[in-house]
């Protein structure tokens, strides 16, 4: 949805409410999953090591959860309060040049998995398009603790494909904005999993004897 004003929260209300229904806008469900797509759709990937440990792994599923991955000063989430479930909406604002571009999306898978066979845990989810955005497809963010060398990344998957005839237009310009957008999002994690992580105590004991 393109404003010329930047819209206020009763518009976004509205958009959210309006769209509660509503079909996404491409098929099938679930592509950032398979990856059973076709080429109209642009597939990319951004992965950033986080940390190592499960202090690192609890922290950066912390951050999906508070919807940290979304960096300040490039969009705005309505609302980071919003739970992780399938079916909840959110909507995505940025400025697009003169105009302001609200883009409403649906969770459409959750994943929570601990010990798995490879010995990977993992944990996030990805949401699709509805009526109004200048994108269709899915966007997967996500967290994996590899026990197998205790690392830890961050994955943002987006497949998308335009969706707005201005996107059309400007395609060269958008694929600018979606690489920004997956490096400031990998900034954005590396920033918050390093605040939310446990501090440790690195002072020395105090020897009372000497007192």
């Amino acid at each position: 949805m393109l404003t010329v004003r930047r819209p206020n929260t009763a518009a976004v209300t509205r958009c959210l409410e309006e769209r509660q229904n509503t079909p996404f806008t491409y098929e099938p469900l679930g592509i950032s999953e398979t990856l059973d797509i076709s080429s109209e759709f642009d597939v990319d990937r951004q992965q950033t090591l986080l940390g190592f440990g499960e202090e690192v792994y609890q922290a950066a599923k912390d951050a999906i959860r508070r919807w940290e991955m979304f960096p300040e000063g490039l969009t705005k989430l309505y609302w980071p309060n919003q739970a992780i479930r399938v079916g909840e909406h959110v909507a995505v604002l940025f400025r697009a040049g003169p105009l302001w571009s609200l883009n409403p999306c649906r969770i459409v898978h959750v994943c929570d998995s601990a010990r798995s066979a490879d010995g990977i845990d993992r944990f996030g989810f990805a949401y699709g398009t509805l009526e109004g955005h200048l994108e269709s497809g899915e966007e997967r963010f996500s967290v994996r603790w590899n026990r197998n060398d205790d690392s830890v990344h961050y994955e943002l998957l987006a497949v998308s494909r335009p969706n707005h005839f201005l996107t059309k237009v400007g395609y060269p310009y958008a694929r600018v904005v979606q690489a920004r957008f997956r490096r400031r999002s990998a900034l954005a994690m590396k920033r918050a999993v390093a605040r939310l992580r446990p501090r440790t105590n690195t002072a020395p004991p105090c020897d009372f004897t000497s007192l």
